[in-house]
């Protein structure tokens, strides 16, 4: 049997497997498609940003800056999902 990926949210029994050019790696975390859905539009906006800043960084402390700060905007989405998703 093949390793699937939960979504965050509690009691969500969505997963998915590998995809082409996006593998399943150890520590990784993922919103369903009905979940992401309930994150405000200004952080799916920021993190956007902050991936398109990486793409184009070329100094590993700015990559790592940005990098810290798109897990502290992931950890946001998360809990607003399941806040969302819990009627909070």
């Amino acid at each position: 049997m093949t390793d699937r990926l939960s979504c965050c949210v509690p009691f969500c029994h969505r997963t998915r497997g590998d995809r082409k050019g996006d593998p399943l790696l150890p520590g990784m975390e993922w919103l369903c498609e009905e979940h992401w859905k309930l994150v405000p539009g200004r952080l799916k906006r920021r993190r956007a940003k902050l991936r398109r800043i990486a793409k184009r960084a070329n100094d590993y402390c700015v990559d790592m800056g940005v990098e810290r700060v798109d897990g502290l905007v992931w950890e946001k989405c998360k809990r607003h999902a399941i806040e969302r998703a819990a009627g909070i």
